[in-house]
């Protein structure tokens, strides 16, 4: 399960997406976008943001370039290929750490 957290400008907030099945097939396709070579560093981004979007039935490439602050594209993308690669979603992790530290 993947979960990606995107600004959804019609309802003003931020909204979860979340990719209940990922397949091998896809985490195959990540890895052929992650080492491929690309001319300029837009043409990666593109085909990083259109790989993520495809993981999902319900986002668009647009929707996380309109949803995602540039300052926290890399961070986005990190988290993102983390938990496909089967690391933890982020927030996850912290609200784990909140929840221990209650204890």
């Amino acid at each position: 399960m993947i979960k990606i957290k995107l600004y959804d400008k019609n309802k003003k907030k931020v909204v979860t997406h979340t990719a209940h099945w990922v397949s091998t097939r896809k985490l195959l396709e990540g890895l052929d976008v992650d080492g491929a070579d690309y001319d300029t560093a837009s043409e990666r981004i593109n085909a990083e943001i259109a790989f993520v979007a495809s993981v999902f039935d319900d986002v668009t490439a647009d929707d996380i370039l309109d949803g995602v602050n540039a300052d926290k594209l890399q961070k986005f993308l990190q988290d993102f290929y983390s938990q496909l690669f089967g690391g933890e979603d982020e927030g996850a992790k912290k609200a784990q750490n909140r929840s221990r530290t209650k204890n």
